[in-house]
């Protein structure tokens, strides 16, 4: 994958941001790959999916979901995460500092951010929704401290402070699962490099949006279901992965794919191993995965501990294709 020297250069700057250190895999270049990607294509069909089993709901019921299951699954951890309002802080550092600071002013600069920012639940931070989108998502918002002033120090050492939790599309079951992945992504924010990979960075999220169906799983086989909706999300990211390579942008369109399409592969496996498992290696999973929360651990430490990898994961997901192929689309 070749990048563009404005594409690299935007990379770099969100990866000093957020800490990661590379981003790499060799997977895509593998017979793999092309195993899975051909299994997805000519397996699951182009018309649109009809989940019949998934109901409506409002968004206090997903907040409340979504809550039950951060807080059961983050116990004894801090969830609080740094926080304004708006661009508030962003207001008043213009006033103190102006727009186009010195370079020497980095050091008082973070003091002040430092001193300054607010710390808040996870489960409290504002969340805005569009029904109006027929693609549902979602994305942690935060706030462009001095998008002017662009330093390679300042992005690294400067914290990521969220403004909002932002879903889009229909609300339903899904919804839930989607709201517990951002709340994932706003909790690893906090810990630069927690993982060093930056294809790895939804993992986690995936993992969690997983296990949300899976608890949620009581009277129908919703987890199935969600699977199911994330297989159709990768299937579009391997087609967008081809288009993505001729049509560059400052959003990174070809990284993002990949990252998404690894991303999920290692979630699977991951998801494979702790819903297999006894409650004992449940917990073990879960507390290690908090660990990675907290700061003590990175994502790798994880997958290396539980023989997480790339092909694992794809004939996982292969697998769980020609399943749905045999009981057929509704």
């Amino acid at each position: 994958m070749q990048l563009t020297e404005n594409e690299l250069n935007e990379l770099k700057r969100m990866m000093e941001t957020f800490g990661f250190k590379y981003y790499k895999s060799a997977y895509f270049l593998t017979a793999d790959y092309k195993n899975l990607r051909n299994t997805f294509l000519d397996t699951i069909p182009t018309s649109k999916i009809k989940f019949n089993n998934i109901k409506i709901c409002s968004i206090n019921t997903v907040k409340k979901i979504g809550k039950n299951i951060l807080i059961k699954h983050t116990e004894g951890i801090d969830t609080k995460v740094a926080y304004t309002p708006l661009d508030e802080l962003e207001s008043d550092l213009i006033v103190k500092f102006g727009k186009t600071p010195e370079e020497d002013k980095i050091d008082e600069i973070l003091n002040y951010i430092n001193k300054h920012i607010k710390q808040k639940e996870v489960t409290k931070i504002p969340l805005t929704t569009n029904i109006n989108n027929i693609h549902q998502n979602g994305r942690v918002i935060f706030t462009h401290l001095y998008n002017h002033f662009q330093n390679p120090k300042y992005n690294k050492n400067l914290p990521n402070i969220i403004k909002e939790i932002d879903i889009e599309g229909p609300i339903n079951d899904f919804t839930k699962g989607i709201y517990v992945h951002e709340m994932y992504h706003a909790l690893t924010s906090k810990n630069k490099g927690y993982t060093q990979n930056y294809l790895y960075d939804e993992t986690l999220s995936i993992f969690m949006e997983k296990v949300t169906a899976l608890e949620m799983d009581k009277t129908y086989s919703f987890e199935k279901e969600a699977n199911l909706q994330r297989l159709l999300l990768t299937k579009d990211d391997i087609l967008n992965l081809e288009t993505a390579k001729y049509h560059n942008t400052n959003h990174l369109p070809a990284v993002e794919m990949q990252k998404y399409i690894m991303s999920n592969i290692l979630a699977t496996d991951l998801f494979n191993t702790y819903s297999k498992n006894s409650n004992k290696i449940k917990n073990e999973i879960n507390n290690d995965i908090n660990q990675v929360l907290s700061g003590k651990k990175i994502l790798e430490d994880i997958l290396d501990k539980y023989e997480i990898y790339e092909e694992k994961g794809a004939k996982i997901m292969r697998k769980q294709l020609k399943t749905y192929t045999k009981k057929g689309f509704k």
